[in-house]
């Protein structure tokens, strides 16, 4: 341009030499300023990512990027397909059999080397109603958007290849919603990387799995708020919260659940775990199993046998579980008769021998059968008698 002056052409002839060195990955790359001094159309500071990109995959040597001419075209065939792009998220048009989105649009803004597989899923994400030009409208937005499918895909075949563990946001910006449920986001993630790895290729798919898992977790809810009217959680659904030691009780867990005084609140995997283990952890102590822990009030309470508060009955019980068998803890109903019965031969022990007979909590011969003591009606009056006689010991343990 001969009406340069020869500090504009200086500088021209360095923004030249610039993006030569941008082809041949030098620093330093070249810069929004020097782009537009050389009259390259579209470029701003959003999309020079996109212009440093794409010259870079050029020849080393700069021969694709040597005149205005070729860095016009090599610019101007990319806007085109992000203008596309950004448009068929917009409409949801990304996978029109006669116009889709294919791999020469992403190669044009430097997404190169992607499998046919690859570019249907970003383009099924593309056509997802959270996709659209308010989160997909600019470059780098798109480039988010591929990023954050990549380590996606990367994450599903090995976790420990990807970047970063998925979080809420990514799967946001892929069009996916209701990760923020409590508990859910480590269960999704886990069962991608696992057994629905396919499902990473398809985010309708991924949203179903997501629905369903989201389900799964008010079910838990809902049969617990009103067993009556909702139906008790399946084994599957067990499974669906990676709930452990749960494989051979879930008949007993759900009768717990159905339990009035047992509830479950908004960290349902966490709750249902600990239930789990409670009830585990009784039966392993009924069932003589070594290292199994004396069961405490707590734990009782976790139960729905909130109605113990008595150390004594602590005690009492501690003696008494090795008695029995697990098909008579098996039930709610069952914990509830024998907390009941506990607190009948506590209420009886404290009770005097003066009025014990008239006492409504003092127990029954239905209650000590439950307690292993059998006796007829007509032995009841003395029995009762008798342990309103007897020192706390004497109701210690069921020895006693």
């Amino acid at each position: 341009d001969t009406d340069l002056t020869s500090e504009q052409a200086l500088a021209r002839a360095e923004a030249l030499r610039a993006v030569i060195r941008t082809a041949a990955g030098e620093a330093p790359l070249v810069s929004t300023a020097q782009l537009q001094d050389l009259g390259v159309p579209g470029v701003t500071d959003t999309t020079l990512s996109l212009a440093q990109r794409l010259t870079s995959q050029t020849a080393d040597d700069g021969s694709e990027v040597d005149t205005i001419a070729k860095i016009d075209a090599l610019l101007a065939d990319a806007l085109v397909a992000l203008d596309k792009i950004i448009t068929a998220a917009d409409t949801n048009t990304a996978l029109e059999v006669d116009d889709p989105i294919t791999a020469e649009h992403y190669a044009a803004l430097g997404f190169v080397e992607r499998s046919a597989l690859i570019i249907e899923a970003y383009n099924r994400a593309l056509n997802t109603d959270g996709v659209f030009i308010d989160t997909l409208g600019s470059l780098p937005d798109l480039e988010a958007f591929i990023a954050t499918y990549d380590n996606l895909v990367a994450y599903a075949q090995d976790p420990e290849t990807a970047d970063h563990v998925p979080e809420v946001t990514d799967y946001e910006t892929l069009g996916i919603t209701g990760t923020q449920k409590t508990d859910l986001l480590p269960i999704f993630n886990h069962i991608l990387a696992n057994e629905q790895q396919p499902a990473v290729l398809d985010a309708a798919v991924m949203q179903a799995l997501v629905d369903n898992l989201s389900d799964a977790i008010d079910s838990f809810q809902r049969y617990s708020q009103d067993p009556v009217n909702e139906a008790a959680p399946t084994p599957e659904s067990y499974q669906k919260l990676l709930l452990t030691g749960s494989e051979e009780v879930v008949a007993s867990i759900n009768s717990l659940l159905a339990d009035a005084d047992v509830l479950i609140g908004a960290d349902v995997r966490t709750e249902m775990q600990h239930l789990i283990d409670t009830y585990n952890a009784l039966a392993n102590y009924v069932g003589n199993e070594a290292g199994a822990s004396v069961p405490t009030l707590s734990d009782y309470a976790t139960l729905g046998m909130a109605q113990l508060t008595d150390a004594r009955a602590e005690a009492f019980l501690a003696s008494f579980w090795p008695t029995v068998t697990s098909a008579e803890i098996a039930d709610a109903s069952q914990l509830e008769a024998y907390a009941e019965a506990v607190n009948a031969l506590l209420a009886t022990t404290d009770a005097t021998v003066e009025t014990v007979q008239q006492d409504p909590q003092a127990i029954t011969t239905t209650q000590l059968a439950l307690l292993g003591i059998t006796v007829g009606d007509s032995d009841l009056s003395a029995i009762r008698a008798y342990i309103a006689d007897q020192a706390d010991t004497a109701v210690a343990d069921i020895t006693a």
